[in-house]
């Protein structure tokens, strides 16, 4: 494949710009129900280290 240099460039510019954009969506879009409770997990840690 005889791609030139700047079009490779400008190629992969536009992958990861799309990668990174689809990543953000995602985060922005996950609901906080379903975000761990720091408090529970910690407490969590805490009881098992007492085991």
């Amino acid at each position: 494949m005889n791609v030139t240099t700047g079009r490779q460039d400008d190629l992969e510019q536009v992958i990861v710009e799309t990668v990174v954009e689809t990543v953000i969506k995602k985060i922005l879009s996950y609901g906080l129900s379903k975000s761990p409770d720091f408090t529970s997990f910690c407490e969590n840690i805490t009881n098992s280290r007492e085991v």
